[in-house]
């Protein structure tokens, strides 16, 4: 997918009457951090313990809450921005791993942490999510016959509707007990298509039949995934 997040920070000057100025689909103009009301933004400067005159910008390719982990790419891109803007070049799993904890563990919010690394790292990988919060990342090779089929046979459209999935995922989460054999069906799906890629000649109508058996399975997972 080609469209990103773009992110801006930049010592503020103190000839301003702010401390503290945002821009994203909102301006804030604050004296302290705890006045801030974007809880990322909030979020990633108390854990970066960054507290002086700061300017933060953010732009983006496409709007929020349209299903494509909007909402932790900017997190992973905020972080990074403010690791340059202190002077330091950190690894992407760190990203990654740094930006999932701030929105599972201090915003509490009822997501996984698949956006983080897949904004993170970029490309087609295969994440494996272990029992001791270890991630193993497998690449996929961009420059694949059986890739560029993928690349060459995706259109996005955008529906022009939005919608918040921390509702969706808390209900999920819910049910994950009973949603236990359709959960390791997914996974072993993501199993399927990356030997798939790898150990055999992939066509379009089988990339189509697991796209739609996924789907069909994540719809099983809570009456509220898709709509009529």
């Amino acid at each position: 997918i080609n469209k990103y997040i773009y992110v801006s920070v930049k010592s503020h000057s103190k000839i301003y009457p702010e401390k503290i100025r945002l821009n994203y689909s909102q301006t804030e103009q604050v004296n302290n951090i705890e006045k801030i009301k974007n809880p990322i933004i909030k979020a990633c400067l108390k854990y970066m313990e960054i507290d002086e005159n700061i300017y933060i910008s953010t732009v983006a390719d496409a709007p929020g809450s349209s299903g494509l982990g909007s909402s932790s790419t900017f997190c992973v891109g905020l972080l990074n921005a403010l690791y340059a803007y202190k002077g330091q070049i950190v690894s992407k799993s760190r990203l990654a791993k740094e930006a999932a904890q701030i929105e599972m563990e201090i915003l509490k919010r009822p997501i996984g942490k698949q956006d983080h690394y897949a904004a993170a790292f970029g490309g087609i990988n295969l994440f494996k999510f272990h029992s001791d919060e270890s991630v193993s990342i497998r690449p996929v090779n961009e420059n694949s016959q059986n890739t560029q089929l993928l690349f060459n046979s995706l259109i996005t459209f955008f529906t022009n509707l939005n919608r918040d999935a921390s509702k969706i995922l808390s209900y999920q989460k819910k049910r994950s007990y009973e949603n236990v054999n359709n959960l390791f069906l997914i996974r072993e799906q993501a199993k399927e298509l990356y030997n798939q890629i790898y150990q055999e000649k992939l066509t379009q109508k089988k990339f189509g039949e697991i796209l739609d058996r996924g789907w069909k399975i994540k719809k099983e997972l809570s009456k509220k995934i898709s709509n009529k």
